[in-house]
């Protein structure tokens, strides 16, 4: 459950965080708002194109958070058209 303030919630307490489905500035500085949400529906779409696909499946949280942190995106899946790949970006 998220308490919401000014269009922008936090997590009230300290537990597991889905790490792979998370958007950078919920990564880096624990700042959680709807354009992070859509970050992590991206990345369920991005399961969804690659039929259950797991995000970033070599790399641990810590390893996540460096590759995220310079830039580095999860590569378009096969069955994604160039053009759905472009827009999504």
């Amino acid at each position: 459950m998220r308490e919401v303030y000014h269009e922008m919630y936090e997590v009230q307490k300290q537990k597991k965080l889905p790490v792979k489905w998370m958007a950078p500035e919920s990564l880096y500085e624990q700042i959680f708002t709807s354009k992070s949400d859509v970050w992590s529906y991206g990345v369920v779409l991005w399961e969804i194109a690659t039929v259950g696909g797991s995000p970033y499946p070599l790399l641990t949280n810590a390893e996540l958070m460096r590759f995220i942190k310079t830039g580095h995106r999860m590569e378009k899946p096969e069955l994604c058209s160039d053009l759905v790949y472009v827009t999504c970006l």
